[in-house]
């Protein structure tokens, strides 16, 4: 709650400041993303054969977490929060540009500006 007192003061509405999660509330949707992921790869993964169906599993995660490194909630996502938390602690407004999905998207818009 100490933390959604400074959000609501930098963004200016008690319901506006939720867009700004302390560190505790990020790491906690990151953990969640990852942990219903990776259990539902394990639980989808049906092979009979038990090193196949490990090494498929394994696999499967270790894409998906290549992947969801430049995704919201993602390891590159909790970083950049990381950094928004803090300047939320000293009521300082900010963006983080992970949450423009997919992230390529702006880099394509800047190409096609100059």
């Amino acid at each position: 709650m100490p933390h959604q007192f400074y959000a609501t003061r930098t963004t200016g509405s008690f319901f506006t400041g939720y867009a700004n999660p302390s560190m505790a509330q990020s790491l906690a949707m990151s953990n969640n993303l990852y942990s219903t992921a990776h259990y539902g790869i394990n639980r989808g993964v049906r092979l009979k054969n038990e090193f196949f169906r490990k090494l498929l599993g394994s696999a499967l995660v270790l894409g998906f977490d290549l992947i969801s490194l430049y995704a919201p909630f993602g390891m590159g996502w909790l970083h950049e929060e990381y950094h928004r938390a803090v300047l939320t602690r000293r009521e300082i407004n900010s963006f983080n540009d992970m949450n423009t999905f997919p992230v390529w998207a702006s880099y394509r818009f800047s190409q096609k500006n100059r």
